[in-house]
């Protein structure tokens, strides 16, 4: 084949289909925007505990944001690590 003055090389193989590996003894999870994970044994994880943790956390945030000075800013930081703890704290234990 031809194209710009450049010759190339168009080359097929066939190759045979994999063989599928059907897992056993496995759990899938789904993680979706309504529940947090959803397993394929049927159980739902909804995250109710850490929606409610993040929606008081970010109240505070809104109050100390709404003020400016320097010590506001330092303890955004440490919230946002202290947040972050929690819900891998939270998640482990679900």
């Amino acid at each position: 084949m031809r194209r710009g003055g450049t010759w190339f090389l168009v080359a097929t193989c066939d190759l045979p289909d994999p063989q599928v590996h059907e897992p056993v003894d496995r759990v899938g999870v789904d993680r979706g925007v309504v529940n947090l994970a959803t397993t394929s044994d049927g159980v739902n994880y909804q995250g109710r505990r850490l929606s409610r943790y993040r929606r008081r956390q970010a109240r505070k945030r809104a109050e100390l944001q709404a003020r400016s000075p320097r010590s506001a800013t330092r303890r955004l930081s440490r919230r946002a690590q202290k947040e972050k703890r929690h819900a891998t704290q939270v998640n482990r234990h679900q």
